[in-house]
C-alpha cells in the first residue's frame, strides 16, 4: 500500500464521482487533502487559509480525522511519524494555530457549523500531544479555551430554544443538537493530560454542564445519526472515566466551586449549604452533599452527583424529571416521544 495514497491525477480523473451536493473545486480539494504524506498538514494548512471545502460538512471532519490519526511510517531522527514530523516545527503549527484562531471566529455564529468547531478542536488536541515546543502547548490552551467557549455558547443557546419550542418533533431535534454539541464542548478536556483542563472553577462547571445535557437528552440521540457521533459519545465515557479522580479530588479536598456552579446553573434554588464529600472510599466517582431546601422545610435534601455519567439526583431523584424506569417505558414513549 503506497502512504502517499494515489495520484493527484485520480482525483482529476473522477470528478465525475463526485456527490451531486457537492462542487468539483470542493470535491478536488478535499479528494487532494490526504494525498502526499508529508504534506498532509500543509494541505490542511491551505484549506484552512483558503477553504475551498465547506467545514460545516462532516465529509470535512472525515477526512481531517483520517489526516491527524494516521501513523503512517517512522522517520529517521525523530519520535514523530513522517506525516507529522512538520508538527516540530514552530513557525509552522503556530501559523495553524493561528489560522485555526481565523476559522473559528469565522464560523463561531452559527451552531450549525458544529462538525467544523469539532474538525478544529481535534486539530489542536492532535498539535498538543505532538509538539514539544512550550510555546505551541500554551497556544493550543489558550486555543481550546476559545474554542469551548464558543461551544458551551452553542449548548445553551440552543437549549434555550428547545425550550421555547412547543412542536414535540423539532423540540427533540434541538435536544439531539444540544447533547452533539455538548459532546463536542467536552472534546476540548480531552488531551492526554487532562489535569489542566480543570484548573480553574469556570471549566470544572462548563465539563459538568455539559455531562449534565448528555446524560439527560440521552435518549434522544438516535435522532442525530452517523457514526461520529456515537464516536463522540464513546470518547465521552472514557473521558469521564479518566477524569472523574481528578474532578472528586477538586471537589472535595480543593473545594473547588465547579460542581456547585453547574447545578446552580440548572436550577436557581440550589444554595450550597455543606461540603461535597465521596459516597465511599470504595465508589470514589459519587460524591453526596445535604441541602436546606425549601424554606419551612424541617429536613434536608440528599443531593448525589455521579461524575461517570453527569447524573444528579435530588433524594434519590432525578430533577425536575420523571425516574428513568418511567421515561424508558414503552407507554411513555408512544404517548410522549422522546419529548423531555
Amino acid at each position: 500500500m503506497n502512504p502517499h495514497g494515489p495520484s493527484p491525477n485520480t482525483v482529476i480523473a473522477t470528478q465525475c464521482d463526485a456527490p451531486a451536493d457537492m462542487s468539483l473545486e470542493e470535491y478536488k480539494a478535499l479528494a487532494t487533502m490526504p494525498l502526499g504524506l508529508e504534506i498532509q498538514w500543509q494541505n490542511i494548512l491551505l484549506e484552512l487559509s483558503m477553504p475551498s471545502v465547506d467545514m460545516k460538512k462532516i465529509e470535512t471532519t472525515i477526512f481531517v480525522l483520517q489526516i491527524i490519526n494516521q501513523a503512517g511510517p517512522s522517520k529517521t531522527g525523530t519520535t514523530l511519524r513522517q506525516g507529522h514530523a512538520i508538527l516540530c516545527d514552530e513557525v509552522f503549527t503556530v501559523e495553524v494555530l493561528s489560522r485555526i484562531e481565523e476559522t473559528m471566529e469565522r464560523i463561531q455564529q452559527n451552531w450549525e457549523t458544529i462538525h467544523g468547531i469539532n474538525s478544529l478542536i481535534r486539530l489542536v488536541l492532535r498539535i498538543l500531544s505532538l509538539s514539544p515546543s512550550l510555546k505551541v502547548c500554551a497556544m493550543c490552551l489558550q486555543c481550546l479555551n476559545n474554542l469551548r467557549r464558543s461551544a458551551f455558547h452553542w449548548v445553551n443557546l440552543v437549549r434555550t430554544k428547545a425550550s421555547e419550542t412547543i412542536d414535540d418533533t423539532h423540540k427533540t431535534n434541538l435536544i439531539a443538537k444540544s447533547v452533539h454539541i455538548a459532546l463536542v464542548c467536552t472534546e476540548t478536556f480531552n488531551a492526554e493530560t487532562i489535569a489542566p483542563m480543570f484548573a480553574i472553577s469556570a471549566d470544572v462547571s462548563i465539563f459538568l454542564q455539559c455531562c449534565s445535557v448528555i446524560w439527560n437528552g440521552r435518549n434522544s440521540l438516535i435522532t442525530e445519526s452517523g457514526s461520529l457521533l456515537h464516536i463522540l459519545y464513546h470518547q465521552w465515557q472514557v473521558l469521564c472515566y479518566r477524569s472523574h479522580v481528578i474532578l472528586a479530588e477538586r471537589i472535595v479536598e480543593c473545594k473547588n466551586p465547579g460542581l456547585d456552579l453547574a447545578i446552580d446553573a440548572a436550577w436557581p434554588a440550589y444554595d450550597k449549604t455543606s461540603k461535597w464529600s465521596r459516597v465511599s472510599n470504595d465508589v470514589t466517582y459519587c460524591l453526596f452533599t445535604r441541602f436546606a431546601g425549601q424554606t419551612g422545610s424541617s429536613e434536608d435534601m440528599l443531593l448525589h452527583y455521579n461524575l461517570l455519567t453527569g447524573e444528579l439526583l435530588v433524594d434519590g431523584l432525578p430533577l425536575a424529571r420523571l425516574p428513568s424506569e418511567y421515561e424508558s417505558h414503552p407507554t411513555y414513549r408512544s404517548l410522549f416521544g422522546k419529548s423531555q
